[in-house]
């Protein structure tokens, strides 16, 4: 799962790059608070739920993950009423967990699950 941080990683710093020095500075900023939000959000799911599910407490999880989409929300009510950063460029930011999630689920291991299963299936059908 580190993967899909380091693949959105780069995507952010790609991306902004691209966006700073094709578009302009203030669209790089805003493709670089979306492209961080996603980053942020992987970084909790990758640290964060291994340590929850190990626990098996239920509550704990629903606490996770309220607590997470409010302030997630929050976040994107300050993102859309601010005059500063570009919608659209911010939409674009946090679509870069599109690519970063395929790209890590083609290059993950064999051995977690992903083209032997699939062959696997597919050979018993």
């Amino acid at each position: 799962m580190r993967l899909l941080l380091y693949f959105q990683l780069l995507l952010a710093f790609a991306g902004t790059a691209a966006a700073w020095f094709f578009a302009s500075p203030m669209s790089g900023w805003s493709f670089a608070a979306g492209a961080s939000l996603t980053l942020f959000n992987f970084a909790i799911l990758v640290f964060g739920w291994p340590r929850i599910l190990a626990r098996k407490q239920f509550a704990l999880g629903v606490v996770a993950i309220v607590s997470k989409l409010a302030i997630l929300i929050w976040i994107l009510y300050l993102v859309a009423h601010s005059p500063i950063i570009h919608l659209g460029w911010f939409a674009v930011g946090l679509a870069t967990v599109i690519p970063s999630t395929l790209i890590t689920a083609y290059l993950m291991p064999e051995s977690v699950g992903g083209r032997e299963r699939l062959a696997q299936d597919s050979r018993e059908v």
